[in-house]
């Protein structure tokens, strides 16, 4: 039986999604989610602290959706996490884990609107 990597997360993203392209010529957006949880300060009051993950979603979805991936917007998404491995500067192995994105949802209105497409896409 294989393992199950399976994700899925609410959040806000932080900043604007970049659109770019690989060597390949495929269509890549990236973006962050801050994702918060509640924890008890030192004075045993509630605050949110944020947690941040790096999410890349791909080919057609990234062109289509890239555009309303704006800063503040709450989004839902589902996917995988992967470990993207590369050599710094300095010659040192260094990693991290992105979230493959293969499903995302607008969560709230659209402009005060509230109206999304099938698609997901508001309008």
């Amino acid at each position: 039986m294989n393992d199950l990597n399976m994700v899925l997360i609410t959040g806000r993203l932080t900043k604007d999604a970049e659109l770019k392209y690989t060597k390949a010529g495929d269509p890549v957006a990236g973006f962050s989610l801050a994702v918060n949880h509640s924890k008890k300060d030192a004075n045993g009051q509630w605050v949110d602290e944020p947690d941040y993950i790096d999410c890349k979603m791909w080919r057609k979805q990234a062109e289509t959706l890239s555009k309303y991936l704006v800063k503040g917007k709450k989004i839902l998404v589902n996917g995988e996490f992967r470990q993207e491995k590369w050599t710094d500067q300095q010659g040192a192995q260094r990693s991290r884990l992105i979230m493959n994105v293969t499903m995302m949802q607008f969560m709230g209105p659209a402009d005060g609107q509230g109206k999304f497409n099938d698609e997901g896409i508001p309008f």
